[in-house]
């Protein structure tokens, strides 16, 4: 008799190499419930299951005794798909303070989206997080909402950049955090991805929602997302995580909204508001947004 898996597994992912796999993101949820406040979380910040399956998988590593990455994080680009209103922009953050703590020695991380204040919205979260902690204050040089977070050494540095690829060339990055790739340029992700190259443990992260025909780069990265959920031996170092509905599901069945919003299963979101939510919308932002 097998046990039922959670509802708020997502229905496509590339699956660990091992039941037992390592993780960097153990000792990341253990930083965040410690020191994570924000506006929405003033107490701290209580981790769901979800997010907590999602850190620990994003941030696998290869064993210690691995003949060619021997410790090293699995993955160098990373796409999450879901709908809107889950917490995105938390999930990026929380992948920020581990890009700047936790990732490798001399960190550089990068923001981008389609627009810099899109951008500026994970980082400004990971700046409020720091400000608010003594304890990681004390590890920073003074932070401002536009010259960067910089740790006291000078030697690693977190920073919005333009939407530009240009913006991006010749920069060694050790972790890019991509916003709301489905209304970004190509050009951009192949800068990040270019970019990380440099480093040996470097990451590309998406966090986005779904996009529309002329979401070229997320129908590119969702092709190759399926193969790698698939079992694509050739995209092992790509991760990808896609919570979706069924296709023509209706914009207010339970199931489909649950199977497209994690929060929902977990019960952070209300199933009945988000049903009253969805039929007021457009049937196209419904199913774009909503059930992704």
């Amino acid at each position: 008799m097998t046990s039922e898996l959670p509802l708020w597994l997502p229905g496509t992912y590339t699956r660990p190499l091992s039941d037992d796999f390592p993780s960097a993101g153990d000792k990341l949820t253990r930083l965040v419930e410690l020191a994570w406040k924000s506006p929405e979380n003033p107490k701290g910040l209580s981790l769901d299951p979800w997010q907590r399956w999602l850190i620990r998988h994003v941030l696998e590593t290869y064993p210690d005794d691995h003949p060619t990455y021997p410790g090293q994080l699995r993955y160098r680009q990373v796409v999450v798909s879901m709908g809107r209103q889950n917490g995105k922009s938390v999930l990026g953050a929380i992948f920020g303070l581990f890009g700047l703590l936790q990732h490798t020695a001399g960190p550089h991380v990068i923001s981008v989206a389609s627009t810099a204040d899109q951008a500026r919205i994970i980082y400004n979260r990971v700046l409020y997080v720091i400000q608010g902690n003594a304890s990681l204050q004390s590890r920073f040089k003074k932070t401002t909402e536009t010259r960067g977070i910089v740790t006291k050494s000078g030697a690693g540095r977190y920073e919005v950049k333009a939407s530009k690829g240009g913006a991006l060339q010749g920069l060694p990055i050790s972790m890019g955090l991509y916003d709301e790739v489905h209304i970004t340029k190509p050009e951009m992700w192949t800068a990040m991805v270019l970019g990380t190259a440099q480093r040996a443990n470097g990451m590309v992260l998406g966090i986005t929602t779904a996009g529309d025909d002329e979401s070229v780069l997320l129908k590119s990265l969702y092709e190759k997302g399926r193969r790698a959920a698939a079992g694509d031996e050739s995209l092992e170092r790509f991760g990808f995580f896609l919570w979706e509905a069924p296709e023509g599901a209706k914009v207010d069945d339970p199931d489909a909204l649950i199977a497209a919003n994690p929060s929902l299963a977990c019960g952070r979101m209300d199933l009945e508001q988000t049903q009253n939510d969805v039929r007021t919308l457009p049937e196209m932002d419904a199913r774009r947004y909503r059930l992704n």
